[in-house]
């Protein structure tokens, strides 16, 4: 030894091999006293790297199914990393269990084993969350690793070995009963090379698993309003769970205002998500995370995303706000059928199963008024042609005669702000229809006049025929630009109820919420068909 010491000194030799690949000997020579002595090092291969590649090999799928409700189901699972370099050169394996067909890890069961054995679980919120209290423990440690998916006991049965070309993770994972509907299985590994490579999110075959579905929930819903109508509001909804799953059993919802039926077109349709704190409007996909700046439009409302929230209040309660401002029909930007009058609230909550728990409207409505003060008069007007009384009237080939009528009503503001009007040839009801203006509809009533019989959009499908008259929808024209509404449509009589003098009556209301309505009590004038 000279003066106590070892130095060592590596040196480098680039040898040019074949295929033009550069081959890196290393040699250590290390002087011990006054002898210098040579130590081979392993030879490493320069080119382009290879990234990893991932597989699962083993695992229970078959103990997820059939247990009781509030019983955990675990499986063990077998996940790799691999690489030609060998199983040392792996860094980490990563995976997420989750229902989607990418790699989401909010609300799934994402975990992470690196190579030095640290075991990581990713919180609910998914990258967003980090990790879960006791991440980073090695097996054996007896930490319990939790998030509302899964947990992994960190006590036996788990292991991070390297073997051959792989770096292999046995995880024993027990799915909380929350976590239902398939799950896919989706992996990740990494390399310790320079620069790092990673194999990509792969989804593995034979993983979709079936978790156990949990008992049906119906959850507790109630809405509050910032106003008592107008067209601007604050809708606040509170979802109350109080079972074994509360509220975390929640994905999503959907929110919402139309007239009187769980209908999305022509309406105000939003849906919210909890794995991202967004509300997206469901017409048309624009989309905006909670509380951030900004507006997200529809054609018929919009939500402004600073004064909207999703807020978890504790395990049992939900607060989905949204601040609604609703667009009129007055405004040329808008279609006509613009949101005016009496709107119903609907919920529909689905679970982190996907599954719905069905649409519920609320037991109170909100009125979107364009006009808070005035009470608009609608005088009516059914116009009918020159052969006012039927001569000239052809007989058709089915034996109706056919005659075309313009139903029409006045607004003081504009034909668009109807909501609908409604005509009946015969005190019987024999030929009684309704016109939605609002959703571009027509009603034929039974031929009794008891109920409706059917109806078709107008300009679609067949004819309605209740066996006394035939309304031409298919056919109809509808003018609402000026001051009024008409619809001219054609209309096919049966001589047997219609014989002598038929009255025409008129009804129509307004999409103000004011109830501004032309009773059934004018007649607007007569007909004699046969």
């Amino acid at each position: 030894m000279r003066n106590g010491t070892v130095r060592i000194v590596t040196v480098n030799l680039f040898v040019l091999a074949a295929f033009g690949q550069t081959l890196t000997l290393q040699k250590e020579y290390v002087y011990l006293g006054s002898r210098l002595i040579a130590v081979d090092s392993p030879a490493g291969t320069g080119g382009t790297p290879t990234a990893p590649t991932v597989s699962a090999s083993s695992g229970n799928p078959t103990n997820l199914t059939g247990q009781p409700a509030g019983v955990d189901h675990t499986g063990t699972f077998v996940v790799k990393g691999t690489s030609t370099g060998g199983g040392a050169n792996i860094d980490f394996v990563e995976g997420i269990f989750t229902s989607k067909t990418y790699a989401d890890p909010r609300y799934g069961c994402y975990f992470l084993a690196t190579s030095d054995g640290s075991i990581y679980l990713g919180a609910d919120a998914g990258y967003a969350g980090g990790w879960v209290t006791g991440s980073g423990s090695h097996p054996g440690s007896g930490v319990t690793l939790s998030n509302s998916s899964c947990s992994i006991n960190l006590i036996s049965g788990i292991s991070v070995v390297v073997s051959g070309n792989d770096l292999v993770v046995t995880l024993p994972i027990a799915f909380k009963p929350i976590f239902a509907s398939p799950q896919n299985l989706h992996l990740l590994a990494g390399d310790k090379g320079t620069p790092a490579l990673n194999s990509g999110w792969v989804q593995v075959p034979g993983y979709s698993l079936t978790a156990q579905t949990p008992p049906s929930v119906t959850f507790g819903k109630s809405l509050t309003s910032s106003n008592a109508d107008g067209i601007a509001a604050v809708f606040t909804y509170t979802f109350t769970n109080y079972g074994t799953f509360g509220v975390d059993y929640i994905a999503t919802g959907n929110l919402l205002m139309n007239r009187g039926t769980y209908d999305g077109n022509h309406a105000c349709f939003i849906a919210f998500n909890r794995a991202d704190n967004s509300f997206t409007m469901a017409l048309n996909g624009n989309y905006g995370i909670a509380g951030n700046t900004g507006i997200i439009d529809s054609t018929y409302c919009s939500l402004n995303l600073a004064q909207s929230s999703i807020v978890r209040i504790n395990d049992y309660q939900l607060k989905v706000a949204a601040s609604v401002t609703f667009k009129q029909p007055g405004d040329a930007s808008v279609q006509f059928r613009g949101l005016m009058g009496r709107m119903w609230n609907y919920v529909e909550l689905f679970t982190r199963g996907g599954v719905s728990d069905s649409p519920v409207a609320m037991t109170n409505f909100y009125v979107i008024r364009p006009d808070r003060t005035s009470h608009p008069t609608m005088p009516a007007d059914a116009v009918v042609p020159t052969n006012w009384n039927g001569t000239g009237a052809p007989l058709q080939p089915d034996g109706t005669k056919k005659q075309t009528f313009a139903f029409k009503m006045d607004h003081a503001f504009s034909g668009r702000y109807f909501d609908w009007i409604q005509a009946n040839f015969n005190d019987q009801g024999r030929c009684y229809f309704y016109y939605g203006n609002a959703d571009d509809v027509v009603y034929l009533a039974t031929s009794s006049g008891g109920q409706w019989y059917g109806f078709q959009y107008r300009g679609n499908g067949a004819p309605l025929d209740n066996g006394s008259c035939r309304v031409n929808q298919n056919t109809a024209q509808v003018d609402r630009t000026a001051t009024s509404l008409k619809l001219t449509m054609e209309i096919n009589f049966y001589q047997t109820y219609f014989v002598g003098q038929q009255w025409i009556r008129m009804y129509g209301q307004d999409r103000g919420g004011n109830d501004d309505a032309l009773q059934w009590n004018p007649t607007v004038g007569s007909v004699t068909i046969w």
